[in-house]
């Protein structure tokens, strides 16, 4: 069955993390949901709190993750969207203006790309990235509060913008392991912001809330506020350090304390039964040894405690005073059981975990709040292609779509045809 052109329009995503490199393939056919039709998912090797510490290893994952994708989806690609963590993220807000002409005419998508990167022309440091350039407040002909001036008619246009800058060999080295997979970056996202755009509605971001993405080597932090990001900030923990206190505290392996963590924690001692036991192997010995599970879960709760502690002092640099939308947390900690609940006791806000939604296709393979990051960077090119920056002092053109090559049908399109075909025999 031949494909239309609309079909074949691609949208690749790669999460670089300390945990897992994912990359997720979705189709845009009609409307503005992608499509999913391929995930390919590795291992972390060489990368740690976000940071790349061996190239190769790294670029190496990268390379396997797209290999899974490709064969998935049956679809070849080499443009893809990037999300990760960064080092020294900082922001600074400045306005642009442009003129529209002695006479007043409507205002264009051209206009508006102009007066962003006018309005993202700030100085920055040599040892800075410009890692994202996001209007905060449009304003046409000095009437201000203006969420899209489209179609408005004025003579003078004017936008304030956030201006996001991270450590300039974090993100490049991050950039330099897709691109030596043979793979051109064609956006970049900060993760917290990204998993933002998968876990939110519309409501949320005008009310106030703010997104806590708990990754394994880092925790991203991002509020948002009449629509609005304003302010976004990584915290140096996550995970990790939780199965790191897990191993010293009990001496068992890395891959131990981790397996422990994913069974058998939950958040806080106080929801779990006391008498419950666990029996666990130790190394070098045939031996094995009887730990609760209350004395587990005090072990994680006292790091997720400090990790709350700080992602509340960042909160609180944001200068959102209330945050009606509550909290919302995600990434693949949001998986430790009441989680939501003690972290609602720390922050004094409502908590939920938030789940990915907003993709069709092969989205039930994406449900969970690991995959946030992944499944936020497709959604965030479609619904604000204009935040996708890619560094240079200025902002990036919305993402390229792409045209898949002739390999046959993907996923997505055979299963839509096997339906096709079921219905056009009954009826």
């Amino acid at each position: 069955m031949p494909r239309g052109k609309g079909a074949e329009e691609l949208l690749v995503a790669v999460d670089l993390g300390t945990n897992k490199v994912c990359v997720v393939v979705a189709e845009m056919g009609i409307g503005s949901t992608p499509q999913v039709v391929g995930v390919g998912s590795v291992p972390s090797r060489g990368i740690k709190k976000g940071v790349i510490v061996n190239m190769e290893e790294a670029t190496n994952c990268v390379r396997q993750a797209c290999e899974e994708a490709r064969r998935m989806s049956n679809c070849s690609f080499d443009r893809v969207l990037l999300t990760s963590s960064a080092l020294d993220v900082g922001c600074v807000f400045n306005r642009g203006m442009i003129s529209l002409g002695k006479d007043a005419r409507r205002v264009t998508q051209d206009d508006v790309k102009r007066v962003v990167e006018v309005a993202g022309s700030v100085p920055i440091p040599t040892d800075r990235f410009l890692v994202h350039v996001l209007p905060k407040e449009f304003l046409v002909d000095g009437q201000g509060g203006i969420d899209n001036p489209l179609g408005m008619s004025a003579v003078r246009l004017e936008v304030e913008v956030q201006v996001i800058t991270a450590l300039a060999s974090s993100v490049k080295n991050v950039i330099s392991a897709v691109e030596g997979a043979g793979l051109s970056v064609e956006g970049f996202l900060l993760k917290p912001v990204a998993s933002a755009y998968a876990v939110l509605g519309h409501q949320e971001r005008y009310l106030g809330t703010a997104v806590v993405d708990v990754g394994a080597g880092t925790t991203g932090v991002a509020v948002f506020h009449q629509g609005t990001l304003r302010y976004v900030s990584l915290v140096p923990l996550g995970g990790d350090h939780i199965t790191n206190d897990i191993a010293c505290v009990l001496r068992v392996p890395l891959p131990s304390a981790e397996e422990l963590k994913v069974r058998w924690a939950v958040a806080h001692q106080d929801f779990v039964d006391e008498d419950a036991e666990i029996e666990i192997s130790m190394p070098g010995s045939r031996k094995s040894r009887v730990v609760t599970r209350r004395e587990l879960s005090e072990i994680v709760s006292f790091r997720l405690e400090e990790i709350m502690g700080m992602v509340s002092e960042e909160i609180s640099k944001s200068g959102v005073d209330m945050l009606p939308g509550g909290v919302v947390v995600t990434g693949g900690c949001a998986m430790l059981p009441y989680v939501d609940e003690f972290a609602s006791e720390l922050l004094g806000v409502s908590v939920r975990v938030g789940y990915p939604v907003g993709v069709g296709g092969l989205s039930d393979i994406l449900m969970q709040p690991v995959y946030s990051s992944a499944v936020g960077l497709l959604k965030a090119s479609v619904e604000v292609p204009e935040a996708l920056v890619l560094g240079g002092g200025g902002l990036g053109s919305s993402p390229r779509r792409q045209v898949q090559a002739n390999r046959g049908p993907s996923a997505w399109s055979r299963l839509k045809d096997f339906v096709l075909s079921i219905l056009r025999d009954f009826f």
